[in-house]
């Protein structure tokens, strides 16, 4: 009796190995086929996908496989991605996959100090991974340019708002312009500054002819604008 059992189990351990299942690489090949069709062409990305538990033993499916993004959006870095069989042994699973992608970003080309302002002699492109950066980068060198650096910053370092500020175009007490401006007429007269202005900021100047204080908008190092 024994002997029929065990022989009856081996016929069915047979039968079941022989039975063709899901391959570890097909599913891979799903999931890679899934994100690389999601990705804008415009990017030069890497897609990872975690190694398959080599245990993992699922019927083979008779449609196509089908891929989910958690919360149905693909970001850079880590995925949590949904692969189910809708065939006649339905199943589904939950990997993993990483997508590295890359990006020409702006990258200083030379150190820079504390205060300095940012020229188009401090800047380089190089392609670099973004999926760690958050976004925070440029790839405009306009957006960058004449701005102000908040901290020293070493060539090779990539450029980020963080590091960044609007340039002091205008220092309290310094001698300037103040341009005054209507239809009909233009001027311009000496003045003080009596605070620190950037580009567009409304601060008060002193006439030094008449001595009034008045509002005045900061247009480059040295000039302000009254408008009438």
């Amino acid at each position: 009796m024994k002997e029929s059992l065990l022989i009856l189990a081996l016929i069915f351990a047979q039968q079941t190995n022989a039975t063709p299942g899901q391959s570890l690489e097909s599913i891979k090949s799903a999931i890679v086929d899934y994100l690389s069709r999601q990705i804008p062409d415009k990017h030069v990305h890497k897609i990872i996908v975690a190694p398959l538990d080599p245990r993992l033993r699922l019927p083979k499916c008779t449609k196509p496989l089908k891929i989910s993004v958690h919360r149905g959006r693909i970001k850079p870095g880590r995925n949590s991605i949904g692969v189910s069989c809708k065939g006649k042994q339905s199943w589904r699973i939950f990997h993993s996959a990483s997508i590295k992608t890359f990006k020409d970003i702006l990258v200083l080309k030379k150190s820079i100090r504390r205060g300095e302002i940012i020229t188009p002699q401090h800047l380089t492109i190089e392609k670099k991974e973004i999926s760690r950066l958050g976004g925070n980068f440029f790839t405009d060198p306009s957006e960058v340019i004449n701005k102000q650096a908040t901290k020293n910053l070493s060539s090779g370092r990539v450029i980020s708002d963080k590091y960044l500020t609007e340039a002091t175009l205008i220092k309290r007490g310094q001698k300037i312009t103040i341009a005054s401006r209507s239809p009909s007429f233009s001027i311009q007269m000496s003045g003080q500054a009596m605070k620190n202005g950037i580009k567009g900021q409304r601060i008060p100047v002193k006439n030094e002819n008449s001595r009034r204080i008045i509002e005045a908008t900061v247009i480059k190092p040295g000039l302000v604008s009254v408008d009438f």
